[in-house]
């Protein structure tokens, strides 16, 4: 849209007068003038609601809104304009402080390429220099010659003048000591070191930030750093690798044989499966490793001039971590691949087709630190090592006491292939565990902490230890071995004397086990149970609060859950 010229502006007047519309503003029919009186001075124009014609009038009429944004429009390309024409002063230097100013040159330069050709001359602009200056400083000359086609100088300048000039770039000074620590002649950091401190060190000459200097160092400028990783210097020449299956016969398993593969089951079952020499390790004195899945020995342990890949050991009497019995333990070995020129794989393979090494010396770092878990000191406590997972070592004396758990400092080695050496990586690792206590002090201690179903939900599948002794009955497993005193935690029940047993009436072989009450049985409590004939003593007046005479469920889960008690 646009203002409208005189003709228009005379042509919609007549319209107006001819057909007699009135102003939509005023409602003046006569429109002598384009003035409307409702405009307050601001020029509005009379305008018509509707024309006869095709002539409408919000095509010429604009609101007061349209003119001004318009007009500042208008004013802000006419300033637009006027910048881009005017042309910036001679001396006004918009990069003050950002490198040399080169000025106006006053003759005409060859340009090639946007940059000054080689030997271009520039003169002097015209700045007022004093006649001398303050001692060190080099004014500006009247010509300047260029390196390559740039202008330069060899000393640093400065110009004294009333408009603004930076001064060239510094050039830094050569110097052999570059980046290196400064030290006095006791091989330490002088004072003057900001960033390095004197420490305590607990080392001669070891800094505890890891950076020091040494005494047995090649060079005064050379620096030790400590580290976690350690060189690997020694390797067996070769790795005869073997995959360990453990099982024993039973009709009603797959194949006719059940097998073991938790992680306890399996260290259980190899240790017992090794005290015989089933492996025919100890007589043919085999420098092993184990993970208790695969062996690795540094020596073959089968025939390897026949094909044989596999040969189960004799079987063992075994007994089994929920403390039963069994005859006939065995394992499959099977015969796995051969690691030879250790040493040399891990400075040509690539790391992808290393894992297999890798396991194998991790295996042998282990085996160096395992005596030491069954290492008991001379008073006949517990060992100083526990062992978690093939490579995971923690300090059973060193730990931090919290609310119903201990943090347990350890350590963590693994083998690392490095660009030009093997490394073993000693990390130390934390964990939280459970602390051996009873659990009804355990509850007296997280309870006003968390409420019962959230205690409920961090003990659910924790190991727990019956401290009673049980009544064993003839021809049935001892209930009192350590590994028969282990049960897992389910969930929590109701108090003694409220949590009652029922006769078994029902039981489907392959179903779930249902526990109903016949008319002749009333059920008993779990405190009567253990009042009568069970020489439990005093347990109505050694256990009397609420968490002492909590019942605890170790077998199947029972759902619904049963109330808690207040």
């Amino acid at each position: 849209m646009s203002y409208m010229n005189d003709a228009d502006r005379n042509s919609i007047t007549s319209s107006l007068e001819e057909n007699r519309l009135p102003c939509f503003r005023c409602g003046f029919f006569k429109h002598g003038t384009l003035e409307c009186k409702e405009a307050k001075g601001q020029g509005f124009q009379h305008a018509a609601s509707k024309l006869k014609g095709k002539i409408d009038a919000d095509d010429w009429y604009f609101t007061e809104r349209d003119r001004m944004k318009t007009e500042q429009a208008r004013k802000k390309k006419e300033a637009k304009e006027a910048k881009a024409a005017v042309k910036p002063t001679p001396n006004a230097d918009p990069r003050k402080g950002k490198g040399p100013t080169l000025g106006r040159p006053t003759g005409k330069l060859p340009i090639r390429k946007g940059i000054l050709d080689k030997g271009a001359m520039v003169k002097n602009p015209g700045f007022k220099i004093p006649a001398s200056g303050p001692s060190g400083i080099i004014p500006w000359g009247d010509e300047v010659p260029s390196k390559g086609g740039l202008p330069y100088r060899d000393a640093p300048g400065n110009a004294f003048s009333e408009g603004s000039a930076a001064p060239p770039s510094l050039t830094p000074h050569a110097d052999e000591k570059q980046g290196k620590l400064h030290q006095n002649q006791l091989g330490k950091p002088t004072k003057t070191d900001y960033r390095y401190t004197k420490v305590n060190s607990p080392i001669q000459g070891t800094a505890k930030g890891g950076i020091c200097t040494a005494s047995g160092a090649t060079g005064k400028d050379d620096l030790l750093i400590m580290s976690n990783y350690v060189e690997v210097n020694d390797f067996p020449d070769n790795i005869y690798v073997y995959n360990l299956t453990y099982w024993y016969p039973e009709s009603s398993g797959p194949n006719g044989r059940i097998t073991f593969n938790k992680r306890l089951e399996i260290r259980k079952a190899f240790n017992a499966l090794n005290q015989l020499d089933s492996f025919h390790l100890q007589s043919n004195n085999v420098i092993w490793a184990t993970d208790f899945k695969t062996l690795y020995c540094a020596s073959a342990i089968h025939d390897t001039t026949t094909q044989v890949s596999d040969w189960d050991t004799s079987p063992v009497r075994y007994e089994q971590v929920n403390g039963v019995n069994i005859d006939g333990l065995q394992a499959t070995i099977s015969v796995g691949t051969c690691l030879t020129n250790i040493r040399q794989a891990f400075k040509t393979k690539e790391i992808t087709e290393l894992y297999d090494y890798i396991r194998a010396l991790n295996a042998n770092i282990s085996r160096a630190i395992v005596p030491q878990t069954a290492a008991v000191p001379a008073s006949n406590q517990e060992p100083q090592l526990t062992q978690i997972g093939p490579n995971k070592f923690f300090i059973n004396g060193g730990f931090a006491q919290m609310t119903g758990l201990r943090a347990v400092r350890g350590y963590f080695t693994s083998i690392r292939p490095g660009a030009y050496k093997t490394l073993l990586n000693v990390n130390t690792a934390t964990s939280a565990f459970f602390e051996p206590i009873l659990l009804s002090d355990f509850l007296d201690k997280v309870g006003t902490v968390d409420s019962e179903s959230s205690i409920e939900k961090m003990l659910r599948g924790v190991t727990l230890r019956i401290t009673y002794t049980r009544q064993h009955f003839e021809g049935k497993p001892d209930p009192n071995t350590p590994a028969n005193r282990l049960k897992t935690f389910r969930q929590f029940g109701l108090v003694a004397g409220k949590q009652k047993f029922f006769k078994l009436t029902k039981k489907t072989i392959g179903k779930k086990v249902k526990w109903e009450s016949s008319s002749t049985d009333g059920g008993k409590d779990v405190a009567t149970y253990f009042e009568t004939g069970k020489n439990v003593e005093k347990f109505t007046t050694r256990y009397t609060t609420r968490n002492q005479l909590l019942c605890v469920n170790v077998g199947k889960p029972v759902t619904p859950h049963p109330p808690i008690d207040p």
